[in-house]
């Protein structure tokens, strides 16, 4: 984790267990150890005897800046590409106001869920042909159930190249995410999606050009 060009807060060591009432919304998941958050997303790191919870409040109305909340405690970054780094149960943190918009981009340096990853290895991994109309259900860690549907593929020669999703973080909720034209994985090579840090389904491909995805 490298200074930025707007310089660093330098919280130190977050003690202590938090839970607050508030319930946000999903950060945007990039990988399993980074995360968007846009206005009003939390993200809950979870351990066996503690919670960190990380708020994007909101932006401040009149200074047009990120409001944040770690364990409760305010803190603002009032200029953009600066970073807010803290250390809690042994793990560093790292959020940054990124350079366009009002998303800021939350780093660990430790996985955010804990247990045991899901690969196309996994025992007790599913695994489904990849096509229009496709729906698979996946239970969180959480408790709530995910819910992921194909809405669209493209082939090619008889080779999928795209496919698009809708996501439900939980699928009682009307929200989703929709991404449209993912380009197929290279074979054998894969691409993962998850929520809050969670990995819940894993794409993958074959030498025939066949997509599956993987899930528990």
């Amino acid at each position: 984790m490298t200074p930025a060009f707007a310089g660093v807060q330098k919280v130190g060591e977050v003690k202590g267990s938090y839970a607050g009432k508030r319930k946000g919304n999903e950060p945007r998941f990039v990988s399993n150890k980074k995360v968007i958050l846009t206005p009003g997303a939390m993200q809950r790191v979870k351990t066996k005897n503690a919670q960190l919870e990380i708020e994007y409040e909101r932006i401040h109305p009149k200074g047009k800046f990120p409001e944040i909340r770690i364990q409760g405690i305010p803190f603002k970054m009032s200029k953009r590409g600066e970073k807010l780094e803290f250390t809690w149960n042994k793990a560093a943190y790292e959020l940054q106001w990124l350079p366009k918009g009002n998303e800021v981009q939350l780093v660990s340096s430790k996985a955010f869920a804990e247990g045991g990853k899901l690969t196309t290895k996994s025992k007790e991994a599913k695994h489904a042909l990849i096509k229009k109309g496709l729906i698979v259900k996946t239970k969180r860690k959480d408790g709530k159930m995910s819910k992921l549907e194909v809405t669209d593929v493209q082939k090619s020669k008889g080779r999928m190249t795209k496919f698009s999703t809708r996501t439900y973080a939980d699928e009682a909720s009307p929200n989703y995410q929709q991404e449209n034209n993912i380009m197929s994985p290279q074979t054998f090579k894969q691409y993962e999606k998850g929520v809050n840090g969670e990995i819940l389904y894993v794409f993958t491909s074959n030498r025939q050009g066949q997509v599956f995805v993987y899930y528990r």
